[in-house]
């Protein structure tokens, strides 16, 4: 695999499948996109590591839900960016996509374009209320239990806060107990969140205006996964604007899940907050360096 493919050594240890039974949370905002991220998730649960059992990292069947992005996209970015193909591993059951964006909102009938290609085994989310989200994970994540009771399955939720905008009484508490039920069902969860200053702006003290209810919502919710996530990871553009070599910021930051017992027990890397510098390069690779230091793969 090219050194380009390779997931930066910086953050190698953040981005391997999380301990069972945690959650690792990925935030960025407009110009910040963390899906360079999931891809190199993606890329460590598929590939085994030098110092791991390639059993342990390969008997896994991960699950991507998006609601912002469909198939295309992920298989373009995950082979551009990590050198992994999606539709390769959706043919051997190890990787399902659940396309939250296509069927949700039809398209005009009128529309002459071709469907994009989706693997065949590809669920199609028709419905936007929480409760027929509930039925149509749970039913698929329970067959894919029944099929493989060995394999651990890791899920993967891009955007579902697009869930509390399709709602006409955005509730967060809703949301986050549709993630829990889901969580009960699969070994580890990685939840991919918007979180730009509109979005987040509900949180903080002392606004001049009152927030609107999806507002309010969307801030709770995101407030609520940071604190039962392991792990945060959060990208941002620079401060000081755009520059030629590099992309924006990545804060590595403990969850309020984080646990000093449990990271002792695993006996992981050592793992430590941490605030570097990235560079998404035209080839799909990504470098990542800590500030005043030459960037790195």
């Amino acid at each position: 695999m090219s050194t380009r493919n390779r997931t930066p050594p910086l953050l190698e240890p953040y981005l391997r499948l999380p301990t069972p039974g945690s959650q690792l949370l990925l935030t960025g905002v407009l110009d910040s996109s963390p899906q360079w991220l999931v891809t190199r998730l993606l890329r460590s649960a598929f590939t085994p590591t030098e110092d791991s059992q390639p059993s342990e990292e390969q008997d896994v069947t991960v699950v991507l839900v998006s609601w912002m992005r469909d198939f295309e996209f992920w298989r373009s970015e995950a082979r551009r960016g990590a050198g992994i193909d999606l539709a390769r591993l959706a043919q051997q059951d190890k990787f399902v996509f659940v396309d939250g964006l296509t069927h949700l909102f039809p398209a005009p009938q009128q529309q002459t374009q071709p469907p994009p290609t989706q693997p065949s085994k590809t669920v199609h989310l028709k419905d936007s209320s929480i409760s027929s989200t509930h039925s149509s994970l749970t039913s698929l994540l329970t067959t894919l239990s029944s099929s493989h009771p060995s394999r651990r399955i890791h899920l993967i939720l891009d955007a579902p806060t697009l869930l509390l905008s399709t709602s006409s009484s955005p509730s967060a508490s809703a949301l986050s107990s549709l993630l829990l039920s889901l969580r009960s069902l699969v070994s580890t969860t990685t939840l991919v969140l918007e979180a730009d200053f509109p979005f987040l702006a509900a949180a903080l003290p002392d606004l001049q205006h009152k927030a609107t209810p999806l507002e309010a919502a969307h801030a709770a919710f995101v407030v609520q996964q940071a604190h039962i996530s392991t792990w945060v990871l959060s990208l941002r553009p620079l401060d000081t604007g755009k520059a030629r070599d590099v992309s924006g910021v990545i804060r590595v930051s403990r969850g309020g899940a984080w646990d000093d017992d449990v990271e002792d027990e695993v006996k992981e890397q050592e793992r430590k907050e941490l605030e570097a510098l990235y560079f998404v390069q035209n080839d799909g690779g990504v470098r990542v360096f800590e500030r005043g230091e030459a960037s790195v793969g």
